[in-house]
């Protein structure tokens, strides 16, 4: 019995606080097992899309790709198009991989241009999302065209990455975005064997996923790019270069910086700020998929601040980030939240 449980007049009643604490811990400690130990992404199949929403190449327009994986279909939805960007074809079989999704996109003249997409996991032909326990994408031939353009991808993750360790790719990770830039070197056709153009995305327990491709271009003209979006994972045993989802930077004064907060929480998530100097400070909580759900500000004075931070009421149970920034915009601190 806990020490802190005490007997009641009919029979022994252990407090409910203590209960929910226990069992609470029990949930993070199987979550975690469960992704580190036995949690494998699958390898989907992305093939023959049909339109089954807006206009073609248009915002709005949905896709769905059915069977990409046992019980599972996809709809990847156009949610932006800026600086010039288009859609010449939804999934080209042609060329590359005919498992890979594989549009064909137009880069837009002289600026940088991208496609937002919005990738939603549904039970097999329903309009019921799903949630994947592990979810690995990766980009193949993230290159240029040998003078004035080059790509780059950028998705929401729980900041997990994969690279090969000679990349030729310019790679960070914002706290909430990661992103890789390729060079203007060109890839001979779409080759996996590539590694080093190749960007690997590592999700957890994501039923959406916003993913951007784009590029970067001095060209006076418009130009179509063959691109390749794989789902399944490249890089493994040794070849990963991984990083983690919590950390705190060091930049000027924040280097004696200390941000805590609990590992599992409710709809009030508590955050104990200690800092030897006044700062403003941003408190972010987002989902996984990269939406941010609640932001709040705080004047700092020098020591110990606590901050509450409110979900809004009809917030899931799941797995969320937060993401404290300073005065300047750099992330200071990020911790991944189990929300009950």
């Amino acid at each position: 019995m806990h020490p802190n449980c005490t007997p009641s007049g009919n029979k022994v009643r252990c407090c409910y606080t203590h209960l929910r604490r226990y069992t609470a811990l029990l949930t993070a400690i199987i979550l975690t097992l469960t992704a580190s130990a036995q949690c494998t992404s699958p390898s989907m199949v992305f093939a023959d899309p049909t339109l089954i929403g807006g206009r073609s190449g248009r915002i709005g327009a949905t896709y769905k790709f059915s069977n990409v994986a046992v019980g599972v279909d996809a709809t990847i939805e156009i949610i932006n198009l800026v600086g010039g960007a288009g859609l010449n074809q939804m999934d080209n079989t042609t060329q590359g991989y005919y498992n890979a999704w594989q549009p064909y996109v137009t880069a837009g003249a002289n600026d940088t241009s991208y496609l937002d997409w919005k990738i939603t996991f549904k039970k097999a032909g329903t309009l019921q999302d799903t949630m994947l326990t592990c979810l690995s994408i990766t980009a193949v031939d993230i290159d240029g065209d040998g003078s004035k353009l080059k790509e780059f991808i950028k998705a929401s993750t729980p900041g997990a990455y994969a690279v090969d360790p000679n990349t030729s790719l310019q790679v960070s990770f914002d706290g909430v975005n990661s992103v890789a830039i390729g060079g203007v070197a060109t890839v001979a056709n779409i080759d996996t064997a590539a590694k080093k153009y190749m960007f690997q995305m590592n999700f957890k327990y994501v039923s959406t996923i916003l993913y951007r491709n784009g590029s970067i271009s001095t060209k006076t003209t418009t130009d179509v790019r063959h691109t390749c979006i794989y789902f399944k994972p490249f890089f493994q045993n040794g070849l990963v270069m991984l990083q983690e989802q919590e950390r705190t930077n060091t930049p000027r004064s924040d280097r004696q910086l200390v941000v805590t907060a609990p590992g599992i929480v409710g709809r009030t998530v508590p955050v104990t700020l200690n800092t030897p100097v006044a700062d403003t400070y941003r408190f972010s909580i987002y989902q996984v998929q990269g939406y941010e759900l609640t932001r709040q500000s705080h004047a700092a004075r020098p020591g110990a601040n606590r901050v509450q931070l409110q979900l809004p009421g009809n917030t899931p149970a799941g797995i969320y980030i937060l993401i404290v920034t300073n005065q300047q915009g750099a992330v200071v601190h990020q911790k991944r939240l189990l929300v009950q």
